[in-house]
């Protein structure tokens, strides 16, 4: 029995320390790279305040979808659209915090989306993009197709019916390159994109243009209008301890020389994020890409 203590006696210090930890789950839209290097100060920040206990994840939505449904994350940060996916097929409190972005001295809790072509290219305003082929990450991004697309719509076109959607493996980048390449007319973007690969030197200023670009004190260029920033989500298993610690150590973060070189001004309390379903419902896209049920009592009441 004295030998078996000790190793009891482990085996809870062990299972107490793992309950203890928080898995952090973010979206890694700009690869898992490129996202490490933006989100590890926050995760030192965060940790110095949660006694290292924070564990950063980097993944892609599929990823992250999967270890939801497993309760292998505890608390997560994602893209507006995806959050709503989440939060129609997952059981999660609502959004408890959302992104101050930083760039070029301003920061910001809006993103928007962005659309280059080739500095030659005919395409001169939106309507020019019907029948063309456009490249993007992924349909389930904001920056970097929605907000482009319900502009379009808005415009009269409608480009997942009328044009035609090269998808280039979530990356970003790849879509810029496609433009580049002459395999699509049009590349859509988040904000930031287009300048992080002007000052990397992967693209440079006289090989594309912006197409609807708009004027706004937003620190990037931009085409379509704006949208909250990237919430931060909470999944209903985590304690509410662990949630209040959590949300009051994002919240109480100081904007930092190291924080705002990663693009990372802090967080403020949760925006509304209505315009981003009213978009998601207005394209049918997922998880509204699904026509609603009527009842014949609807109709009768209706007509």
């Amino acid at each position: 029995m004295k030998k078996i203590f000790p190793l009891l006696l482990f085996l809870f210090c062990f299972s107490l320390s793992a309950q203890e930890s928080i898995r952090f789950g973010v979206f890694a839209y700009k690869g898992v790279e490129h996202t490490r290097q933006q989100y590890a100060p926050l995760v030192e920040a965060l940790n110095k305040k949660l006694d290292g206990r924070v564990v950063l994840e980097l993944l892609t939505q599929e990823e992250m979808n999967e270890k939801i449904a497993l309760g292998a994350l505890d608390i997560i940060t994602t893209n507006p659209t995806h959050f709503l996916h989440i939060r129609q097929h997952y059981h999660l409190d609502g959004a408890v915090a959302t992104l101050q972005a930083y760039s070029k001295g301003v920061s910001t809790d809006s993103l928007a989306g962005v659309i280059v072509v080739a500095k030659q290219s005919s395409i001169q305003k939106l309507q020019d993009l019907k029948g063309k082929k456009i490249a993007a990450a992924s349909t389930t991004h904001m920056g970097g197709y929605r907000a482009q697309a319900y502009e379009i719509y808005l415009s009269g076109v409608h480009i997942s019916k009328e044009s035609k959607i090269l998808l280039t493996d979530g990356s970003q980048y790849k879509s810029v390159e496609a433009v580049l390449e002459g395999k699509a007319d049009a590349a859509f973007i988040r904000d930031g994109i287009y300048e992080e690969m002007l000052a990397n030197g992967s693209i440079t200023k006289d090989a594309l243009r912006i197409v609807n670009e708009q004027k706004s004190a937003h620190p990037y260029v931009v085409s379509t209008r704006f949208y909250p920033e990237w919430p931060v989500l909470i999944l209903s298993h985590v304690s509410r301890h662990t949630a209040k610690e959590f949300t009051a150590a994002l919240l109480s973060l100081e904007p930092s020389e190291k924080l705002k070189e990663s693009g990372i001004h802090g967080y403020c309390l949760p925006a509304d994020y209505l315009k981003v379903e009213e978009l998601s419902r207005a394209l049918r896209l997922p998880p509204f890409d699904k026509a609603p049920q009527v009842t014949l009592l609807e109709v009768l009441h209706q007509y």
